[in-house]
């Protein structure tokens, strides 16, 4: 005669794999949200090498964040305009961990510059109009990343406690940290407070003299 499960064993069957099942859930969700990040740095390093190849068209310098001059749409031709050009497909400018933002056709990264200069040797307003002729180090000096909140044209380190100036990178899209590109085209993941770094700050423009930094609050940063 077959012998058939009785209703205690199902039991222990199902308890055993809802058990595993919560064991492994949490490794699968990490495996994509790195998965997520790799993919995110892989779009970086397609915006910067945009950016260069930009660059190498236009005398060196970088696209301005936001020109005078209007696009064809009748919005303001900013960065991304600019580049479009240099890659095939948009989504490149769109990180898969990335909702909620709604600025241009989804864009979710940011570049470095804004309209004010906070941090001694910040001189955000060269990053802003693309200067890069007497950047001290390219490859510890930030040009885009993850961005927070904001009109997308613009991320600087100081637009994040609470002010009506909302350019701030999203300090913790990935695993605790975001990802960066530099302007010698390299990509890394980093904690926002890190990129501070003392000597090596990477918001600088020009890494001599004294190197202020900003209070980092606690993510999500106040609107």
């Amino acid at each position: 005669m077959r012998r058939r499960f009785t209703l205690i064993e199902l039991l222990v069957v199902i308890a055993i794999i809802a058990i595993l099942a919560s064991m492994l859930l949490p490794a699968l969700a990490n495996a994509r949200a790195k998965a997520r990040q790799i993919n995110c740095a892989a779009n970086l390093k397609q915006i910067a090498l945009s950016a260069e190849m930009y660059s190498n068209d236009y005398q060196e310098v970088f696209p301005a964040n936001h020109a005078s001059n209007k696009a064809p749409d009748g919005n303001w031709f900013a960065w991304w305009y600019a580049l479009e050009p240099y890659f095939v497909d948009w989504n490149v400018m769109k990180c898969p961990s990335s909702t909620g933002i709604n600025i241009y056709k989804g864009l979710t990264y940011g570049k470095r510059g804004c309209g004010d200069n906070i941090l001694s040797g910040e001189q955000s307003s060269d990053f802003w109009s693309g200067k890069r002729i007497g950047m001290q180090e390219p490859s510890g000096t930030i040009a885009f990343g993850d961005w927070g909140r904001g009109n997308g044209h613009r991320m600087c380190p100081h637009w994040h406690a609470g002010s009506s100036y909302v350019g701030y990178p999203h300090a913790e899209l990935h695993n605790g940290g975001c990802n960066w590109s530099f302007y010698d085209g390299h990509v890394e993941w980093m904690r926002y407070e890190n990129t501070f770094g003392g000597t090596k700050n990477l918001w600088l423009y020009t890494k001599t003299g004294a190197q202020t930094s900003v209070a980092v609050p606690t993510w999500p940063w106040p609107y």
